[in-house]
């Protein structure tokens, strides 16, 4: 649920804010890790 969320709202930053959307992958791999 948690992971699922944060990808959800990943694609959306992506979408809205490219430089954004990169960091947040970044971080979202950290905290999958």
């Amino acid at each position: 649920m948690g992971h699922n969320t944060a990808a959800k709202a990943r694609t959306k930053h992506a979408k809205k804010n490219t430089a954004i959307g990169r960091r947040l992958a970044r971080n979202t791999r950290r905290l999958r890790k």
